[in-house]
């Protein structure tokens, strides 16, 4: 349940195991925006790939934002729309998070 509800845990572990660092959940995403792109102008629908990332940002600021905009937004969008629509929820989670103390002094 935990890989399912928090899938961010995956990296972490293998990080660990395989001396790395792991990769970022925003950059997990955008890995992402292709294929939900060839996926679903292929005729999948969005909602059935995006389901499975609802908990990659759990317990960022803003990640219950992400999660509506991408359930609900995969019942309206289809096609090539659909790896705009990631993208689109995915940037605008990212510029909500907060900055580390050496932008903010700039």
């Amino acid at each position: 349940r935990a890989a399912y509800h928090t899938p961010y845990i995956l990296a972490e572990l293998s990080s660990q195991f395989y001396d790395h660092a792991p990769i970022s959940r925003f950059a997990a995403a955008e890995h992402m925006v292709d294929y939900v792109r060839d996926e679903c102008t292929g005729g999948a629908g969005l909602f059935a790939i995006t389901r499975h990332m609802l908990g990659l940002m759990h317990g960022m600021k803003g990640a219950k934002a992400w999660r509506r905009e991408l359930s609900e937004g995969a019942r309206a969008t289809q096609g090539s729309e659909a790896g705009d629509l990631l993208a689109r929820a995915t940037e605008e989670l990212y510029l909500q998070q907060p900055k580390p103390n050496s932008e903010m002094a700039a």
